[in-house]
């Protein structure tokens, strides 16, 4: 395992953008894998099992994501303090009054339409397969992608910008496997051109917290209010993505100002210190404990 670790450890080095591809590759690969034998077990079983099964993926999904975190030499991150928990949900509290938003715009809209409520089983089936869609996400795409850039660029502004979207733009990638389960196809790419840009501001706010779990709880809030029209029956995700329309782009103008702010200059150089202790050896490109006074910010996306 050592040696695996060591070659693993040296390969990101070196290749860290190609190595945070085959990551994302490979996670998808594997949960389309497992999505596709558990779908042929629950079309047998001639049964609803839809959310009980989308929970099982999920679990082994999240564990294969800790997996991979383990073999690319992370873990470790699973302890770093950052800034602590309550200034990192500080920081990303936008996702935190965005999804409250959510749920009071759309749960009086839902309790009037005449639609029926799932069972109390298939709606906690419901919220612990969004909370570990949150745990798996954070753990790949931030815990492992966004750690393995910036390690790789390093803790220059231009560094921070690098990981930031390369990171946002390998998570929007990943939802490109939406195509398989849904029938619209432009509502998919509406949904990959939106996370691209949630996914940077995720990574900016791992970043400025410096702690993984903060992710993990504001991802799953966020994707129990976006989804909460499928605590109903004959609501699914699928649908919700299916009736995303071209007007819903205009979101990522207000992401793009949110991710501005976030990593604006006075910010963006705190954040070296969040990860000084984690990373013992310098980056290649920058220290990991004190970033470039000198660098310009560049704008993303």
């Amino acid at each position: 395992m050592k040696k695996v670790n060591t070659m693993i450890k040296e390969f990101s080095r070196k290749y860290a953008v190609l190595f945070a591809l085959l990551v994302s590759v490979l996670y998808i690969s594997f949960f389309l894998g497992i999505g596709t034998i558990l779908g042929v077990i629950a079309v047998k079983l001639s049964y609803d099992y839809y959310y009980t099964f989308f929970l099982i993926q999920e679990i082994i999904g999240t564990a294969a994501a800790f997996f991979i975190l383990k073999l690319s030499g992370l873990f470790d991150i699973l302890k770093n303090k950052g800034t602590g928990i309550f200034k990192g949900f500080i920081t990303g509290g936008f996702f935190i009054f965005g999804s409250i938003m959510c749920l009071y715009e759309q749960l009086p809209y839902l309790c009037k339409s005449g639609l029926t409520l799932r069972s109390p089983f298939s709606i906690a089936m419901f919220v612990l397969t969004m909370i570990f869609i949150g745990a798996s996400e954070e753990i790949i795409s931030r815990g492992v992608i966004t750690t393995m850039l910036y390690k790789k660029f390093g803790g220059t502004n231009s560094g921070i910008w690098k990981t930031v979207v390369i990171s946002g733009l390998l998570f929007g990638i990943m939802h490109f496997t939406n195509m398989f389960a849904t029938m619209n196809p432009i509502g998919v790419l509406i949904q990959v051109a939106g996370v691209s840009v949630i996914g940077m501001v995720f990574s900016a706010i791992y970043l400025r917290n410096g702690t993984i779990w903060v992710n993990v709880v504001l991802h799953a809030f966020n994707d129990i209010a976006a989804g909460i029209p499928c605590i109903y029956i004959g609501q699914r995700p699928q649908n919700i993505i299916d009736d995303y329309k071209p007007i819903k782009l205009l979101g990522i103008i207000l992401y793009a100002i949110v991710l501005l702010v976030l990593l604006r200059k006075n910010k963006i150089e705190t954040i070296p210190a969040n990860f000084a202790q984690l990373f013992a050896e310098p980056a290649e490109n920058a220290s990991f404990v004190k970033a470039s006074p000198v660098e310009a910010t560049p704008v993303h996306e």
